[in-house]
């Protein structure tokens, strides 16, 4: 309720400063600018019972239909039942409406919510409706524990300092190129995870991208090895 009062006592005041040809509602090149709100509210469940997930993060983004302007963005969690609301408004040059946009939502804390749940994206349409009402059902994931070593293609010597990362967690690979992480995965899908070297060339030279899928199964499994090819740059040929 707070929220929602702050929120109309700045449109309030936005639409004042507008009317006596000031403040916001004059952009930075001189343009007459005009506030349309928006509000969006849904609730966020989990796929396996139906359960409301709190602290799911929602992401809102407007395309305005303004070419030069910036995107419009907000973010907020759901609660205890799983409920978002975002009121917000925009200030769009006048004549523009807010076209559509996209809701993402995601899974930042980890299995403190009850679980691993997929991210999704929503894309809306502003016309009519007012608020904008959103339910979501994301898909709850399997963790795994796995591990392995990194080793170059040339002459199976170990890599250190290549950064492993999977959906939920990332690492580099030690001294040994050994490597260990947790990975999701959906109950009929594998787990993915990216090798990738991001240090330059101080672990010996510069290798190629790579990335493994691994079914559910390797669970608590350490022998997920792979070889990295060296790439090799004109200047070294």
């Amino acid at each position: 309720m707070i929220k929602k009062i702050k929120w109309t006592w700045k449109k309030v005041v936005a639409l004042i400063a507008g009317f006596l040809g000031i403040g916001t509602l004059v952009s930075c090149y001189g343009m007459p600018m005009d506030v349309e709100d928006i509000s969006i509210n849904g609730t966020v469940t989990s796929s396996i019972d139906n359960t409301p997930i709190k602290d799911i993060a929602v992401d809102l983004r407007i395309d305005n239909g303004w070419v030069s302007g910036p995107t419009f963005y907000t973010k907020v969690y759901t609660n205890e039942n799983g409920y978002y609301e975002i009121n917000t408004y925009c200030e769009l040059p006048r004549g523009y409406k807010i076209n559509k946009g996209s809701i993402s939502f995601y899974d930042e804390d980890g299995e403190a919510n009850g679980g691993y749940f997929r991210s999704n994206i929503e894309e809306f349409t502003k016309e009519n409706e007012n608020p904008i009402h959103k339910d979501v059902i994301l898909q709850k994931c399997i963790p795994i524990t796995v591990g392995g070593i990194v080793t170059s293609a040339e002459d199976s010597t170990p890599i250190k300092n290549i950064t492993v990362s999977s959906e939920i967690d990332k690492t580099i690979t030690d001294e040994t190129g050994y490597y260990e992480l947790r990975a999701t995965a959906l109950k009929d899908e594998a787990a993915t995870i990216y090798f990738n070297d991001d240090d330059g060339y101080s672990n010996g030279g510069h290798f190629s991208f790579e990335s493994l899928s691994l079914p559910l199964e390797k669970d608590n499994t350490f022998d997920n090895n792979i070889s990295l090819k060296k790439i090799v740059e004109d200047s070294e040929e």
